[in-house]
């Protein structure tokens, strides 16, 4: 829909009034698209065309976002989801330039985001299509909950888990251990699903079927910009973060490995329910089960990691080879 509204308003030119920042907003979200299928999804076809890989779908994003702020100049516009279209556009371009390891270019776009910027998908109680999905799911459904710490072959996964969450006085992430991280909000309900064996921890971060849920924020150019610098810039730009959260400053080790992991922490936490830790999970090769183990119902395992594409697209594709019904 972005791609042709982009067309179409192109071809029309100056008949279309406010053309400039409609083109601008039409490209932006073609490259919003295209930036969560790269991250997210195995591989991609568009428009019956061949198999992409996610790099060359992020790439796609990366010229859709180019041309978005191309359209803006030195000019910005107020949309529906965020008073600054231009830094919704740059901070897209920065998690898709950090995706393709344009390091250089990745700090350029996050460094513009200022404190306070925010976009959201807004949401409206009245029809369903638009509903904050999120609070329907885990609070009002009663058949899904925040999740615990993931057991696996004999021990507890790194970066799993999302209850009783805590910050230790010297600022480590913990677990039932230091000041409540208020950026992850659940809460025990004290009683069971509908399954009648799991745990009620109903979130509450999202409080309405209304309740806009953010899509791009200054704190996610923070973290790209502390990911790319790393030692001490990137625990200052972490305590800079917390401060906004009234948490304790990190004052733990500064190796390599102890950063890496503090910033994947923080992510999980900065950004909890707002959709962004799949494609942190992937591009960092974290933990997937990948087929070994069941869950605390005895249920197996599934194999997958990424998204793959409906079997159709598969299936009715002539540049898809016979047969081939994707990665798994």
């Amino acid at each position: 829909m972005a791609e042709l509204a982009h067309e179409k308003i192109s071809e029309w030119g100056s008949q279309v009034p406010n053309s400039t920042q409609l083109l601008a907003t039409a490209a932006t979200y073609a490259g919003l698209t295209y930036q969560i299928f790269g991250e997210t999804f195995c591989e991609l076809t568009v428009d019956v065309g061949p198999l992409m890989q996610p790099a060359e779908v992020l790439a796609r994003a990366e010229s859709w976002f180019t041309t978005a702020l191309n359209h803006m100049g030195s000019g910005d516009f107020e949309i529906v989801s965020t008073e600054s279209l231009k830094q919704l556009a740059l901070l897209g371009r920065a998690r898709v330039r950090l995706a393709l390891g344009d390091l250089a270019g990745a700090a350029s776009d996050a460094a513009q985001i200022q404190p306070g910027f925010v976009a959201y998908a807004t949401r409206d109680a009245s029809v369903r299509q638009r509903w904050n999905h999120v609070f329907r799911a885990l609070n009002v459904q009663g058949y899904a909950a925040i999740a615990d710490v993931v057991q696996w072959q004999g021990g507890p996964v790194p970066f799993t888990g999302y209850r009783n969450l805590t910050i230790d006085a010297n600022g480590i992430p913990t677990m039932n251990d230091g000041v409540p991280d208020p950026r992850v909000p659940v809460q025990f309900m004290n009683e069971f699903l509908q399954d009648g064996v799991t745990d009620n921890w109903a979130q509450q971060k999202y409080t309405s079927l209304d309740a806009p849920i953010p899509i791009a924020r200054w704190a996610e150019a923070q973290l790209i910009l502390a990911e790319i610098e790393g030692g001490a810039a990137a625990v200052a730009r972490i305590n800079a973060l917390r401060d906004v959260h009234g948490l304790p400053h990190y004052n733990g080790p500064v190796t390599e490995q102890a950063i890496r992991d503090l910033i994947i922490e923080e992510r999980r936490r900065e950004f909890f329910l707002e959709g962004r830790f799949l494609a942190e999970k992937l591009r960092k090769d974290l933990w997937f089960p990948r087929g070994v183990g069941a869950n605390h119902k005895g249920f197996a395992y599934g194999r997958a990691t990424c998204f793959m594409m409906p079997l159709s697209e598969y299936q009715n594709n002539p540049n898809i080879p016979p047969g081939y019904e994707g990665p798994y």
